[in-house]
């Protein structure tokens, strides 16, 4: 009859140690990795406040990152549920003039989306997890393109703990993120609006504007303001 073995005391021991080991590696390198970032620079302008452009920060944490075992993921995926939406300028096609045509006001469902971040440590195993929703307002790519750039930033920021000379103080109250979402209207004099269209980070937003002015405006100077706004 095969005697049974009990349970090894120095091995549940040893285990143990081995997990208080393990933890404290990965808390000894998150603290190592978040003081080696310190303080970072916002290095870009927008439309009246300042950011740190994403390809900076990586530049600046990932050679960090992985100096303290760690590694970085990030990922785009689908969540539940779905955003009720609407709009009034949608391209259909261009006329012979190569005026874009546009639809009739239209309201839809958008899936929604989330930027998931993961900092893994190559040690423990450990993981560190940042979900950030996505906001779209306008279904142009470049649009959503924009916020998951933006999210991919901030979810930096988060898993990182990193700190910045204003970490968006300008923008913390709604007040100043309204003032910020304002869009200035097109000057009156039809000569400067193609300097206006170009200073602008999001010219499309501005042709249902000029096409309501279009009467009011030499047909070969639209026909050029519109190519600012639609160049290809």
């Amino acid at each position: 009859m095969e005697e049974k073995k009990g349970t090894d005391l120095r091995e549940v021991v040893k285990t143990q140690e081995e997990k208080a080991e393990g933890k404290n590696s990965f808390f000894t390198d998150y603290n190592n990795l978040k003081d080696s970032i310190g303080t970072i620079t916002k290095n870009a302008q927008g439309f009246g406040y300042s950011y740190l452009e994403l390809v900076k920060l990586l530049d600046t944490v990932e050679p960090k990152i992985k100096e303290n075992h760690f590694i970085l993921l990030s990922v785009t995926r689908r969540t539940d549920g779905t955003i009720k939406r609407s709009d009034s300028a949608v391209i259909v096609h261009k006329d012979k003039s190569g005026n874009p045509v546009l639809t009739s006001r239209r309201e839809y469902e958008s899936p929604c989306y989330e930027v998931h971040s993961e900092l893994i440590h190559e040690t423990t195993g450990e993981v560190l997890q940042c979900d950030l929703p996505l906001y779209v307002d306008d279904i142009d790519p470049q649009a959503l393109g924009s916020a998951i750039t933006y999210m991919r930033r901030y979810s930096l920021f988060v898993l990182l703990g990193i700190k910045t000379q204003d970490d968006d103080g300008a923008g913390a109250s709604a007040k100043d993120k309204t003032k910020r979402n304002l869009k200035e209207p097109l000057p009156e004099n039809p000569e400067e609006i193609a300097d206006f269209l170009v200073r602008q980070e999001n010219p499309t937003a501005y042709y249902g504007d000029l096409k309501a002015r279009q009467n009011e405006i030499d047909s070969n100077l639209y026909k050029k303001l519109v190519k600012i706004i639609y160049p290809n």
